[in-house]
């Protein structure tokens, strides 16, 4: 109870010292995060609910702390919103859903293969009433999941297709960033840490990331924030960041192959090196070099 509870304050709390013990105690499996990254993204969907069918759009991003995903739901007659997150005591993800004329809805998957969730639902209605049943999510493709339910009042069958950017749009140019996103943390030699947080904005225009350096006792002693977008002015992509003491930089993002990346600072001339795999991401700056381990 103590670890779930320390995961919904990771996503809505943001006094620093609480975000600190949230995202030391809220991480995620490996394979949960994974299941739960698939769904990011927009999504249009045909919608056949008690034989009636229906358009509509499913979204779903990481809230702050990369440990819960914001979920909606929209059709004609739905307007759902939701939370998705992960049990630990039951080994379940679980979506709380609540909609004006639906009602609340509770999802508990379990992942019981790296393509298909199955798992049971409990529909609280606006008239009082309780109705339970079970559902399975199964993954297509990289881009497609069909979701199925069934009670004992109601079916629903959902094709979903997930919304991909123009090749030339600014999204499709963040997007080449994707490997990225997560949480990734570095011992330094003073015996402190280094933590760097890469998450997108609601629209996926944008990856927020937040870099926090502390000391051996765990204060911090440099905090960057910052949103890398594509200029369009410049034709490139820039890191737009400010510090904790409100001083402005930029910094400039160029690939110099399908994994390393090349930062640079218009200010001073400054270069960095990233290079992200799936569990580790390398950091080069002169001759300093830390490896990031994914959270």
């Amino acid at each position: 109870m103590t670890r779930f509870f320390l995961i919904l304050m990771g996503c809505f709390v943001l006094v620093a010292g609480q975000v600190r013990a949230a995202e030391e105690a809220g991480v995620l499996p490996a394979d949960v995060r994974e299941a739960m990254s698939f769904l990011v993204g927009e999504w249009t969907f045909t919608v056949v609910e008690n034989g009636e069918k229906q358009q509509g759009h499913y979204a779903a991003r990481w809230a702050e702390g990369g440990d819960c995903l914001h979920l909606t739901f929209r059709t004609p007659t739905h307007r759902d919103t939701g939370l998705g997150s992960w049990d630990p005591s039951t080994g379940e993800l679980v979506e709380n859903w609540y909609g004006p004329t639906a009602g609340r809805l509770e999802i508990r998957y379990q992942i019981t293969s790296t393509t298909t969730w199955t798992g049971a639902t409990r529909a609280s209605k606006p008239d009082g009433s309780v109705v339970e049943g079970t559902c399975e999510l199964q993954r297509t493709d990289a881009n497609g999941f069909v979701y199925r339910s069934t009670s004992a009042t109601e079916t629903m069958h959902i094709t979903n297709a997930r919304v991909l950017p123009a090749e030339d749009s600014a999204a499709a140019r963040v997007a080449v960033l994707k490997a990225f996103v997560g949480t990734w943390e570095a011992n330094l030699p003073n015996g402190g840490t280094r933590q760097w947080s890469f998450g997108w904005s609601p629209e996926h225009l944008f990856l927020n990331n937040r870099m926090v350096s502390r000391d051996a006792n765990g204060d911090p002693t440099f905090i960057l924030n910052g949103t890398i977008g594509w200029d369009a002015a410049n034709e490139q992509l820039t890191n737009w960041c400010v510090d904790a003491l409100g001083e402005q930089m930029t910094f400039v993002w160029k690939a110099t192959n399908t994994a390393q990346w090349n930062v640079s600072s218009p200010q001073n001339g400054a270069t960095w090196e990233f290079t992200p795999t799936a569990d580790t991401m390398t950091w080069v700056h002169s001759d300093e070099r830390l490896t990031f381990k994914k959270r």
